[in-house]
């Protein structure tokens, strides 16, 4: 089973999984890729991404879904979800070509279906209550619209 977390920076991703860790689940925990990309190879990252931000950031969403871990849920921090949305982001405003936004958004179709789970961070951090019911009831939970999430 794979979780998830998505939203806007600072909304309180890295927060819920963290709260979660705490509480000693035995689950397989990822950090964000985003901060990783940048800590690692020092490339520029949301608003100031570019074309190998965000090739390099999907690829890792990629490796999130086939992570072999030791527990049989994984809680991720980010999802394809946040690179298929900031890549339109990068596109609309004219940061990455046509063909990484293409790239993205296959990439992101091969893998929702992956995600178990994904939960919205808005403005504030979610109650974990809803999380831990989740997690206990083991229930998938409909988050997405359904209007198209790309534009053109």
């Amino acid at each position: 089973m794979i979780i998830s977390f998505t939203g806007a920076q600072s909304t309180g991703k890295t927060t819920l999984l963290n709260l979660i860790r705490d509480k000693n689940y035995e689950f397989n925990y990822v950090d964000e890729v985003t901060r990783r990309i940048k800590r690692e190879y020092n490339l520029p990252i949301n608003e100031s991404g570019g074309d190998i931000t965000q090739s390099m950031i999907m690829a890792d969403h990629i490796a999130n879904v086939y992570r072999k871990g030791d527990h049989d849920v994984t809680v991720l921090d980010r999802c394809a979800v946040d690179g298929v949305v900031y890549t339109q982001w990068l596109y609309n405003n004219g940061q990455v070509k046509k063909a990484t936004l293409d790239h993205a958004k296959l990439m992101f179709q091969m893998l929702i279906s992956s995600y178990d789970a994904i939960f919205i961070t808005l403005n504030k951090i979610l109650s974990c209550s809803s999380i831990f019911k989740f997690l206990r009831n083991r229930t998938i939970i409909e988050l997405f619209p359904t209007t198209p999430i790309f534009s053109s």
